[in-house]
Order: structure tokens, then sequence, then C-alpha cells
């Protein structure tokens, strides 16, 4: 017993030496390669303010969410920009110490850069600036060589690091490690706070896995609103096809097929219905994000007819597609085409009315007559697993809701009642009762009437 405890301590011991060691070795680099390259991103009146990450051909990458609001109507000629100022390696002082520790502010104001917003990835929440003028300032990392982390690699328990601005003050490496990641995300054990959006998620080598966009769970963003305190955080990955301001179509054809695998990989695979629905969330605003980029960027939106009426009944989504002249032939369509059938029978099942279910024989049948072969395992698929859809899912969770907080409702008033009915007191005291019970902890508050009121019996009979 005693041996397994000390191997135990020298276990702990030990993991905890070779993770300070690791944030020595990365906070070294920082100082010396990575911290000019992340920036302190903020408006003329500084109330809006985060995180940017900049690279060597000087364009810098961000937080969709947080360059709608610094550059208005694409133009960011009021954004300022500011960034760790070059400090001598062997100046320990001013140094990052380790992780969850910021340095004194030594930063450097950078003026007469004018930029652009050049892709904004709403789904992704993801933005790219680009210089209007002449590249002025280069960073360290390179846009054709992110780091690629495979979503099939096993990736938990991994150690990572962050580079950002929380609440806009210092720059700050926080260390943690990533607990689960999926074709999207990582979602990480590492601390964060507002400002921290549009920083840089890193490896041990330095490498930039991802970007900073939010909390990593809804109860992470209720403790960040209600508490104002560091949450763990959720970082996106960036796909250097992505994010490619060169070639439209090809960025279109990445995103496409990034939702995809998300899709097939995250949502499909739940087979816990109740869990899949939650899901669908995150498959629902990726697809509105990815429509929403189709609107802005699009020359011909005839061909994404079908994917802009998405989400509601998949008979609407067949409807466009029987009305084209013929089946398109590009990859991008053919694949919008195949996420539009998804997200429609995802939120509303396989029905083509509330009331209605769509004959799965029949629609294939259809789909192959007009030349849609490529989506009839979409349809097969759906009649095979019989998900009623998230919309129904939703509805009848809110039902449930609505009936229990009725019951509950019933049952207080009742209980209120209750306590006015029996209570031996004059009026004003029984008021003030009854108020109580009702404001405090209750039912504990009625449980505690129930006993004062034996107590009082129980007085009454002895005298």
């Amino acid at each position: 017993m005693r041996l397994s405890i000390k191997v135990a301590l020298v276990g702990l011991l030990s993991a905890w030496f070779t993770s300070a060691t690791l944030a020595e070795e990365l906070s070294e680099k920082v100082l010396s390669d990575l911290a000019p390259s992340i920036l302190l991103l903020s408006s003329a009146s500084e109330s809006v303010c985060g995180t940017g990450v900049l690279f060597s051909n000087g364009q810098i990458i961000t937080a969709a969410h947080l360059a709608k609001d610094l550059c208005t109507g694409g133009s960011c000629d009021s954004l300022s920009i500011e960034r760790q100022a070059p400090l001598n390696r062997g100046d320990k002082s001013k140094g990052i110490k380790s992780p969850g520790k910021s340095r004194t502010k030594q930063s450097e104001l950078i003026t007469g850069l004018q930029y652009r917003v050049s892709i904004t990835l709403p789904g992704l929440d993801l933005a790219l600036l680009s210089p209007k003028d002449k590249v002025q300032v280069h960073g360290t990392f390179e846009i054709d060589h992110l780091s690629d982390y495979s979503d099939q690699e096993s990736l938990a328990g991994k150690q990572v690091f962050s580079l950002a601005f929380p609440k806009c003050q210092k720059l700050a490496v926080n260390a943690g490690t990533i607990s689960h990641s999926d074709p999207i995300s990582f979602f990480t054990t590492v601390q964060g706070n507002y400002g921290s959006s549009g920083g840089a998620l890193i490896d041990t080598h330095g490498n930039l896995m991802g970007l900073i966009t939010e909390a990593g769970s809804l109860s992470e963003t209720l403790k960040a609103q209600l508490l104002n305190s560091d949450f763990s955080v959720r970082a996106h990955r960036i796909s250097p096809k992505i994010i490619t301001a060169d070639n439209l179509e090809a960025s279109l054809l990445a995103e496409a097929e990034l939702i995809s695998q998300f899709y097939r990989r995250r949502v499909l695979s739940e087979r816990n219905t109740s869990e899949r629905k939650w899901r669908d969330l995150e498959f629902d605003r990726l697809m509105k994000g990815f429509k929403d980029r189709i609107i802005s960027v699009a020359d011909d939106l005839n061909q994404f007819k079908p994917l802009l009426v998405s989400g509601g009944y998949p008979i609407d989504v067949v409807n466009q597609l029987v009305n084209r002249s013929a089946a398109p032939t590009k990859l991008l369509y053919r694949l919008a085409d195949e996420l539009a059938l998804y997200h429609s029978i995802e939120n509303r099942g396989l029905r083509k009315s509330f009331s209605h279910e769509l004959d799965a024989a029949s629609l294939t049948d259809l789909l192959k007559w007009y030349g849609y072969r490529n989506l009839t395992h979409v349809v097969k698929r759906a009649s095979k697993d019989k998900y009623p859809g998230s919309y129904a899912m939703w509805l009848a969770f809110g039902v449930s809701l609505t009936l229990l907080s009725g019951l509950f409702m019933v049952v207080y008033v009742f209980s209120l009642g209750y306590v006015w009915g029996k209570d031996p007191s004059g009026f004003v005291k029984r008021l003030v009762v009854t108020l109580l019970v009702a404001v405090l902890v209750w039912p504990i508050s009625l449980i505690g009437f129930h006993y004062r009121l034996r107590r009082l019996k129980k007085r009454k009979l002895s005298s």
C-alpha cells in the first residue's frame, strides 16, 4: 500500500515537472518568435477588442464575430492594432514566466496600416483580414503550413497552449489539454476570458492548431456571463483551403466538405436522440453560416436554390431540385444539394408536412429519374434511421417542460393554500408565514412549516 502511494506521488511529481519544463520551453519560444504574431485588435473607442493572429504574408486571422464589430461594411479603417514589442531574449524579467502569468505590458502600436475583410466564415466564426496596400508587417505563422491534425486522430489529453489578450490587457500564455475534438473544433481545458477571441491555440512545438472563438460549452458560457470569470475555451480548426482568398470556389467546396464531415461523424453517428438534438444545434448553425456566405459571395444563386430553402421540410428541397433544367455536374453544387437534403431531413425528419410522412421509395425513384442518384443514399439512411427531426424533438421537449412547469405551479400554489389554511395564527402573522414559505427555498420551507405545525399541535394537546 505504501509503495503504491509512493509510486503515485512520484508519477504526479514527474508529470508536474514535465509540464512545467514544457511551459518554460514554450515561453522562450513565445518570447523570441511567436509573441509579435499575436495582435491586440480594438476599435478606435476601445469599446470592442479581441485578439488576432498575424501571418507571414501580412494577413490577420481572427474571430468572425469580432471582425464584424471592428470592421464596418468590410472596411477596417478605425481598427487599432497593437502587438508585443520585440524583447531581448536574455532579459528574463520582461518575459512570460509560465502559463497563466502575463508579462508586464511592453507593446507597440502599429500605425499606418489599412486592412479590409477579405473572407468571412460566419458558420466557422473565422475571418481573414488582408492589407489594402503594401505589406508592412509580417508574422511568424505560414498560412500554407498550418498544423494539420486529423479529426480521426485521438487528441484527448494532448497538451496545448493559448496565446491571447484575455480581458484585452496583457499578452498571456495559458496551458491546458484537449478534452475532445471533432472535424470543426478542439475543446480544451485552457482558460480564457473576453478578449481571448481570435487568439492562437498552439501545440508544444509552437505550431498553430486553431483559433479561439468561444467558450467550450453552455455551462462555461453561463459562467462567463454571470460570474465574469475565466472559462474553458473552444478553438476552431484553420484550413488553408478554406481561408484562401485566391480561389473562392475551392474555399466554398472545402467549407462544404468540412460541414459534411461534421454531420456524418458527429451527428449521424449519435444514436442517442436526446443528445443528437443538441448536436443538431451546431449543425444548424454551420448550415446557416454557410448559406449566409453563399448569399454574400456567389455570383449565380440559381444553382444554390435547394440550399437556400434547406432547413424546412425536405419536399421543399426536392421541388427545387426537380425544377432545375438538369442535375449539376460541379462537385460544389452536388455537395451543396446533399447538405441541403441533410439539413432538411435533420430538422424536420422524412416528412412533407407535420402530419404526413414522405414515402422513401417514391422519393428515391424521383431523385433517380431527375439524375440525382448521389442523393438517394441520404433518403435511404433517413428511412433506416427513423429520426423524427430536431424540430419534433425540441417541440416535445418544450411541451414536456411546459407541462412540468404547469404541474409545479399547481403544486406550488396548492402548498401555499395549505399553509394559509392550516396556520392557526392571526391574519397578519399568517400572511407573513405564507410569504416566507413562498420566497424561501421551496419545498424545504414547506417541510419546515409542516414540522412547525406538528409541534404546535403537540404543544396544544399537552396543555
